[in-house]
């Protein structure tokens, strides 16, 4: 499941409805925000999500997921010979349309089309905790679709190795507010709002394994660089 809305952090002043005063916000950001320079975010320490082309690797069971821009790289996978370690194959499917009658599926592999992503990952959590042995899982379709899929597949948790993911489609990211720690889905741009904390956010190109998401700085509502990064496009 995604993450939970965390508490903001306290500022040690907040008023009698719990709302953090202006005041005490401004104190939070002099503590904590740094002017934002564009050229940080895009440094030699950037870390990216690892992408590769989907390839079957030795395992008892395996899972494939994929959202509906994730399908041509399913094919790819399936049009290779199966691992004769794999006993059980399950394909899930992200999509409002059954588009898997397309595919040539083998008889041993069971197939799922999920209409909404609360379904989808529901089903997804389900067939991890099922499984008695270690799983392979193969992960295609968008970024954001990627992303979510590893916040709830931790390696070395529900499933045996590192996930393969191929990225298909779009590259609009899952990034993670600084301060409440809520992640949002498909963002574009490189600047945003927290409705949460009514902070502005500036999405960096450090990606956080650990929480599933690009890691963000908080900017300054006087900050110069504003209005270009929030017309700014992360792909």
């Amino acid at each position: 499941m995604e993450a939970k809305p965390q508490a903001a952090p306290s500022t040690g002043s907040e008023g009698v409805d719990g709302t953090t005063s202006e005041a005490a916000m401004n104190v939070f950001l002099s503590q904590h925000v740094k002017d934002a320079i564009p050229d940080t975010v895009c440094g030699e320490n950037s870390v990216l999500p690892l992408f590769t082309s989907l390839d079957w690797r030795p395992a008892r069971t395996h899972l494939i997921v994929s959202d509906e821009a994730g399908l041509a790289a399913v094919e790819r996978l399936l049009a290779n010979p199966f691992p004769v370690s794999g006993e059980r194959f399950t394909l899930h499917v992200l999509g409002r349309e059954n588009k898997v009658d397309v595919l040539l599926l083998p008889d041993r592999m069971d197939a799922c089309v999920n209409p909404d992503d609360r379904s989808f990952r529901e089903l997804l959590c389900a067939s991890l905790r099922a499984s008695s042995s270690p799983t392979q899982l193969y992960a295609a379709g968008s970024q954001s679709f990627l992303l979510s899929v590893s916040r709830l597949a931790r390696p070395g948790e529900r499933v045996g190795s590192a996930i393969q993911a191929e990225l298909t489609g779009s590259r609009a990211r899952d990034v993670q507010c600084m301060c409440c720690k809520n992640i949002y889905r498909d963002i574009d741009y490189r600047a945003l709002d927290c409705p949460r904390c009514e902070v502005t956010l500036m999405v960096s190109d450090h990606y956080s394994a650990s929480v599933g998401a690009f890691e963000t700085v908080a900017l300054r509502p006087a900050d110069a660089n504003l209005q270009t990064l929030r017309k700014q496009r992360l792909w």
